[in-house]
């Protein structure tokens, strides 16, 4: 169970860093 919950936390972050990545790769027109 704990290990699952990990998984989701480090997906969770994962995915943030993404949205922060294509943000600013739309900010700068990439």
């Amino acid at each position: 169970m704990y290990q699952s919950h990990l998984r989701v936390l480090k997906f969770g972050i994962w995915t943030e860093g993404r949205r922060v990545e294509v943000s600013i790769n739309r900010t700068f027109g990439y």
